[in-house]
């Protein structure tokens, strides 16, 4: 199951790396297929000179996932533990896939490096305190979203 946020964009080079990435996927064992994410020292983003993707293993935590997968094989294990964990305790879903990965130890979770797809600059609920969650606050921010969007799709 691919599942992509509705703030993720693909790289300008995405389309080149694709079958390479697949193909990786194919080849290995995974439940989690990471293609951008946060928190992991020395990560980088594609550029347009990028020509290889490489699907490395993840053993620490990450956050804000904007594109990822999860395996067949792991899909329903996933679900459950995400009814009986989130009825209780409310959690942002990165956090909920990180003790999901820490629960089951034996999870193989790759991540792309460097990341082919990359969070759009948006309004998100991640950020939704202080004076940027007011309307003012958003109306005033959204030209500089929109350049950072602009200039980020030229890489």
């Amino acid at each position: 199951v691919l599942v992509l946020e509705d703030d993720m964009e693909f790289s300008s080079v995405f389309q080149m790396l694709w079958p390479d990435i697949q193909q990786q996927l194919q080849d290995l064992h995974w439940d989690f297929a990471y293609f951008s994410y946060t928190h992991v020292e020395g990560s980088k983003l594609t550029t347009p000179n990028t020509k290889h993707v490489e699907m490395r293993p993840l053993t620490g935590y990450l956050r804000c996932a904007h594109a990822y997968a999860v395996s067949r094989p792991t899909f329903a294990p996933l679900i459950q533990f995400l009814e009986e964990i989130l009825k209780d305790n409310p959690i942002d879903v990165d956090g909920a896939y990180s003790l999901f990965r820490k629960k089951y130890p034996e999870t193989i979770t790759l991540r792309a490096e460097p990341q082919p797809v990359r969070d759009r600059a948006s309004h998100s609920d991640l950020h939704n305190t202080g004076w940027r969650a007011t309307w003012g606050g958003r109306i005033l921010l959204r030209p500089a979203r929109i350049i950072k969007n602009v200039f980020r799709r030229r890489f």
